[in-house]
């Protein structure tokens, strides 16, 4: 029997899962790279230095009750690291907003931990179907990817 999960609890990317055209999503030696993503006005938040193997972070601002830090994610679905311009405690939720026009992120779910996962589109025509998902507790994993409205990978605690 093919093995689900792998020894880190992310699920197995299915080989016949497709992304649309325009996504701008790479599989490659079973990581999932995001290289572009946008907010729910067509911002692209991949951006900036090259910081992750020569590839840009997605960027956002965490709004908290102490004000706002400027927060870059790895772009590799799964991938927890992050950059960040001041501290934040775990456990602090937060709001996520586009940097450029200061949007905040969609609410996709709830998340187990208590906080609200948030969503990313993976195209220009901003389909929630085809996004990437993040929890706003900081500290939390959870994230996934969909592609026409069903998760095709995952990572979850």
């Amino acid at each position: 029997m093919e093995e689900r999960f792998d020894k880190e609890g992310r699920l197995i990317f299915p080989k016949s899962v497709t992304f649309p055209a325009k996504a701008k999503v790479v599989v490659k030696e079973k990581k999932i790279l995001i290289t572009q993503v946008y907010c729910k006005n067509g911002h692209n938040l991949v951006r900036g230095e090259e910081i992750w193997n020569g590839n840009r972070a997605i960027n956002l601002i965490a709004k908290r009750k102490k004000g706002k830090v400027m927060v870059s994610l790895s772009p590799y679905q799964g991938d927890n690291r992050k950059v960040m311009d001041e501290s934040m405690k775990k456990g602090e939720i937060v709001t996520f907003l586009c940097p450029e026009c200061g949007v905040e992120l969609e609410v996709f779910s709830p998340c187990k931990c208590g906080a609200d996962i948030v969503y990313m589109y993976l195209t220009e025509e901003l389909d929630a179907r085809d996004s990437i998902c993040i929890c706003s507790r900081y500290g939390c994993r959870y994230s996934c990817l969909t592609s026409g409205g069903k998760i095709v990978s995952e990572f979850a605690v």
